[in-house]
């Protein structure tokens, strides 16, 4: 925990926290009450890519933007592969000019995490049995089923 004075000293150690799920994203599935109008009150949805990382709203001058998250391009949830055959994966990201590299993730184990409803014990979960990891530059890669299962795919943006 840092004190008030330590954050207005140095706003930026605000941003070195890893997300927790109590920021919604704007336009997302959690923005909006079951009736698919947004939420009024004390709800804060904040995308930083375009406000800016939280260190924004406690003074940063010099605030950081990094670039968008990811999204699959015309991709279900749900890919079936089969042994031995490859397949390619794109994606797209907003402010793709900030992006020094992709990082992907590809494991047997999920995270945990549900987008019907938070289950707060999962929110610093990582995917874990790892099978592969590693860099793009470009938006896209192949993958071919190593052996039979579920495979969970993390993909990061980074600058």
């Amino acid at each position: 925990m840092f004190t008030r004075k330590e954050i207005f000293d140095n706003p930026r150690i605000v941003d070195q926290f890893k997300h927790t799920g109590w920021m919604f994203r704007e336009e997302t599935r959690y923005a909006k009450n079951a009736e698919g109008m947004l939420f009024s009150g004390y709800v804060d949805f904040f995308n930083p890519e375009k406000k800016g990382l939280i260190s924004k709203k406690y003074g940063n001058k010099d605030p950081y933007y990094p670039p968008g998250v990811p999204v699959w391009s015309g991709t279900s949830s749900v890919i079936k592969l089969k042994a031995g055959k490859r397949r390619v994966f794109s994606f797209d990201v907003t402010h793709a000019d900030r992006v020094d590299y992709f990082l992907v993730r590809i494991g047997k184990k999920s995270k945990g995490y549900s987008y019907d409803h938070m289950v707060y014990n999962n929110l610093l979960n990582e995917t874990t049995e790892v099978i592969q990891e590693f860099k793009l530059e470009k938006p896209e890669f192949e993958f071919s089923e190593i052996c039979s299962g579920k495979y969970y795919i993390e993909l990061v943006s980074l600058n």
